[in-house]
């Protein structure tokens, strides 16, 4: 399993906590920058970005 896809299935499960990429960047042992490269390169987004876009699609389910 790629760093990506640990990340992305963290925030997966973690979404609705106080999470953003500087907390992710931590918890994973990386840098923001090599978090963010990582993304980038699997699936064009930053990780701040995946972020807002799970918890966009999430609410939206919501409603």
């Amino acid at each position: 399993m790629t760093l990506t896809d640990t990340v992305m299935t963290a925030i997966n499960r973690h979404y609705a906590e106080p999470i953003d990429g500087n907390t992710l960047a931590e918890q994973f042992h990386v840098s923001l920058t090599t978090l963010n490269q990582q993304f980038n390169a699997n699936v064009q987004l930053s990780v701040n970005r995946y972020l807002r876009l799970i918890r966009l699609m999430n609410a939206r389910r919501l409603l």
